[in-house]
């Protein structure tokens, strides 16, 4: 058996010491109802009593750990975690630490000492149903809920699936609109994500810290999914990484002109079809190729993202619902393709959403909801069709492929 090393560094600032004796910090902590209620779902503070109890049954069972932070006056206390096999329970008694990130490296750190000592998985027996921060921060991490308790769940993280300790998301037009939603939500949850773009990482650098500020691992790759050479840069970029499991194709371009049917031109024709339509059929079937040879614990799949215009006419943008139109065609053949080989692919129908491709006709939008287009009378957000995406990628619909679903406000319901 490993014995518990004294310091655990995770970088200049933090670290992890071994506990030693009960310091007057922790009695500061554990005399906060607040933070007892997070812990034992009780508003009662310690005694010195049952701090002692506490401590001293962790530090027998577990190794157990001082949180030091260096913020200018040499290293303090700001909070202690337990860690075994078993149970992570993690407590940062200090207010004025907690929404910093420190949790997160904290974890990530213990999360290297499971697999330094060869453990399958780690686990967080109860995580109380109040407790959103808690759940929050290890969700990020990777761990998955897998059993309800008396109140709340318990979490697990698989060590064995790898070396991202999550699964790997490529998400296409991921840094503005619908992508940034879907990206930040996966990456919030545990996702490690390959983000594509056409604009250069400088012009992008804000999205690019959010994202790395939720996940560290991921990256972004600027590329134009319509041109052969960038969709090989995406996935030679993924491999590079460690491969990945889920496509998400939502890149796509309205036209420049929003004109009559009558006078569209070959060349708005051309461009909506070379990057709605054959861009991402290319990309399906590459990530095919990748997905079929990659087995792994994740759940694999596509997900398409379209338009209620796949089956909505609009006759100032006609190259765009041709566009979805045929791409709501490429989802059900891969569908069928893949089927047999465990891969799932869905279709994303996003209604009238409110992003940069809908801000010059947002009040015409507006209006119409107003006058009854849609039973949900406001427009849709990013993060409506993030929600969906990410209850996908999660398995929650395995037992369906080819499918659309429709996020549009109820848009598509057949009302008299």
């Amino acid at each position: 058996m490993s014995s518990q090393p004294e310091i655990l560094r995770i970088d200049d600032t933090l670290r992890l010491r071994r506990f030693d004796k009960i310091c007057p910090e922790s009695r500061v902590w554990y005399s906060d109802p607040e933070t007892v209620w997070l812990v034992d779902g009780v508003r009662e503070p310690y005694d010195e009593e049952k701090l002692s109890r506490m401590y001293s049954y962790l530090d027998r069972h577990y190794e157990l750990y001082w949180i030091e932070l260096d913020d200018g006056g040499g290293f303090r206390p700001i909070g202690d975690v337990a860690f075994g096999e078993d149970d992570l329970p993690i407590v940062i008694g200090d207010p004025d630490c907690r929404g910093r990130g420190i949790g997160k490296k904290v974890v990530k750190r213990l999360i290297e000492r499971g697999r330094e000592l060869g453990y399958g998985s780690l686990c967080v027996r109860e995580i109380y149903e109040y407790n959103k921060a808690s759940r929050a921060l290890f969700e990020s991490c990777g761990f998955r809920e897998y059993e309800k308790t008396e109140k709340g769940s318990g979490f697990r993280l698989e060590l064995s699936k790898g070396v991202n300790n999550m699964p790997t998301a490529i998400v296409t037009g991921a840094s503005r609109g619908i992508g940034r939603g879907i990206s930040t939500l996966l990456a919030s949850k545990g996702y490690k994500i390959i983000a594509v773009g056409t604009r250069e990482p400088d012009a992008v650098s804000e999205y690019i810290d959010e994202l790395k500020k939720l996940s560290p691992e991921s990256v972004y790759v600027a590329a134009d999914i319509s041109k052969p050479e960038c969709r090989a840069a995406i996935f030679e970029t993924a491999e590079r990484e460690g491969g990945f499991d889920i496509l998400v194709n939502n890149a796509g371009c309205a036209p420049l002109v929003r004109q009559d049917l009558l006078e569209m031109t070959e060349e708005s024709l051309d461009r909506l079809l070379s990057i709605n339509l054959k861009g991402t059929f290319f990309m399906c079937q590459t990530a095919a190729k990748y997905l079929i040879a990659r087995r792994t614990d994740a759940h694999r799949m596509i997900i398409n993202i379209t338009s209620i215009s796949a089956e909505t006419s609009s006759l100032n943008r006609g190259e765009y619902c041709i566009s979805k139109a045929g791409l709501s065609m490429v989802t059900k053949l891969f569908a069928d393709r893949l089927a047999g080989e465990g891969i799932n692919v869905y279709e994303l129908r996003p209604g009238i959403i409110e992003t940069d491709m809908t801000a010059c006709v947002k009040d015409k939008y507006e209006k119409l909801i107003d006058g009854g287009l849609l039973p949900i009378k406001r427009m849709g957000k990013p993060e409506d069709i993030a929600k969906a995406v990410l209850a996908l990628c999660e398995g929650y619909f395995a037992y369906t492929t080819g499918s659309v679903m429709n996020i549009d406000g109820g848009f598509t319901l057949s009302r008299l």
